[in-house]
């Protein structure tokens, strides 16, 4: 997933010591629906796993893929730092291989 994101030159922690020191602490944030509607909807059809193992996270993720989609990189990667502590769980070991359909779907 990292190293799919660099070849796309975007770069992103690989660890939760990174995602801490390279983001100001925020509070997640979710909503019911959150995981199955809109983009992340999208995503869960794709990847239901991964959306499934971080559903406190879809919330978040839907902020990101609309800041993404509407402003681009360096906005999207402002949304993961205000919400750091949801990204988190994409980062844990045995998630990353269930999100890593999500990353070459992306990779186009």
């Amino acid at each position: 997933v990292i190293e799919k994101a660099a070849g796309l030159g975007i770069s992103l922690p690989t660890t939760a010591g990174q995602l801490h020191s390279e983001c100001a602490p925020a509070a997640p944030d979710a909503a019911p629906k959150a995981c199955t509607e809109g983009m992340v909807g999208q995503l869960h059809k794709l990847a239901p796993e991964c959306i499934n193992e971080c559903h406190d996270s879809c919330g978040a993720l839907g902020h990101v893929l609309e800041a993404y989609t509407n402003s681009g990189e360096a906005e999207a990667k402002g949304e993961v730092c205000q919400r750091q502590e949801a990204f988190e769980c994409f980062l844990k070991q045995g998630t990353i291989d269930k999100c890593s359909v999500v990353i070459e779907k992306a990779a186009g």
